[in-house]
């Protein structure tokens, strides 16, 4: 410990310390020069750690410094911040001379570094490029991983099993999808195919009807039927309609121009064809008498609903 200029300082701790360590370096020199080396090494670095310690110990003791109070509050606190900074740089060098092993550990035990100190993405450092406090933080952060490598291989460990937990759980959701996504296209087509059927089967119904009516009146002897309601004549729509209401133009066009059936008929011969049937004074002179009272008014109602419709896709057709 320098002294200061004009100031007598009683003997502390560490000037003791030094003059003991002094004789023992010089009783360990003549017993033991053939392994001097050695035993220099060894009371050097004993010599730091006792110069660490008595030098905090007398900072501590400033109470036995024989100093006047305004002079020696400025004093000691320089010689504490002096002190101060030489036990950085003492750490410091005791850190750098390490850098060579970090960095060859640096690759191994990068993996085990927990969460908390990954601010960003993995990249190789150079601690020749850091400031004094970001390289105290990197030397920190190995001394972390080497001290704590139990730990973060367990946290590495949960973290793989939470990880291909996670994948299995997307492959899993991901097939689900899949599979439900191929049952709604097998459902999709079903209800296609069903409803084609049953339009087909609706189409042919239509057409044995009609040939039903057309024979129950030539056996009949033109003798005029009695029991003809609104519900039992065809129509030329599917579903079969409640009313004359549902006699539309879309919905005559859905099922008359249908391509699942009559695929020998143009859709001109359809519209044709139909027009034939529903005309209204050759509907009404064959048919109206044999409905019954109550129906009348509604089938007349329905027999020009799809007249109207048909004339209307007859006039898309020639546009």
């Amino acid at each position: 410990m320098p002294k200061l200029k004009g100031l007598k300082l009683k003997d502390t701790k560490l000037d003791a310390t030094e003059r003991e360590l002094k004789k023992s370096r010089r009783r360990g020199d003549k017993k033991h020069r053939s392994h001097h080396r050695h035993e220099a090494r060894h009371d050097e670095s004993n010599y730091r750690d006792n110069y660490r310690d008595s030098t905090h110990e007398a900072i501590e003791e400033d109470d036995e410094i024989l100093l006047t109070p305004s002079s020696a509050k400025i004093d000691m606190d320089e010689l504490r911040a002096k002190i101060e900074e030489a036990r950085f740089r003492e750490k410091m060098l005791d850190a750098m001379a390490e850098d060579g092993r970090l960095d060859e550990l640096e690759a191994s035990y990068n993996a085990y570094v927990p969460p908390r100190w990954r601010d960003g993405p993995d990249q190789p450092v150079n601690p020749s490029w850091m400031e004094e406090e970001e390289y105290a933080e990197w030397v920190r952060q190995g001394m972390w991983r080497k001290t704590h490598r139990e730990e973060v291989e367990a946290q590495e460990r949960k973290a793989r099993e939470k990880k291909a937990r996670e994948e299995r759980e997307r492959e899993i959701r991901k097939e689900t999808r899949r599979m439900e996504k191929e049952e709604d296209e097998r459902r999709r087509k079903r209800r296609a195919e069903k409803a084609e059927r049953r339009l087909v089967d609706a189409w042919r119904d239509y057409q044995e009807r009609w040939a039903t009516l057309l024979a129950v009146r030539s056996d009949a002897d033109d003798k005029p039927l009695t029991s003809l309601t609104f519900a039992s004549l065809p129509w030329p729509t599917y579903p079969v309609p409640a009313d004359p209401d549902a006699l539309t133009k879309e919905a005559v066009a859905a099922f008359l121009l249908s391509s699942l059936h009559s695929p020998d008929m143009t859709r001109k011969v359809r519209i044709r064809e139909a027009l034939r049937v529903y005309h209204p004074d050759r509907f009404m002179g064959r048919w109206m008498g044999s409905v019954i009272e109550g129906d009348r008014k509604i089938v007349e109602e329905a027999v020009g609903r799809v007249v109207r419709a048909l004339t209307a896709l007859a006039e898309e057709q020639t546009e």
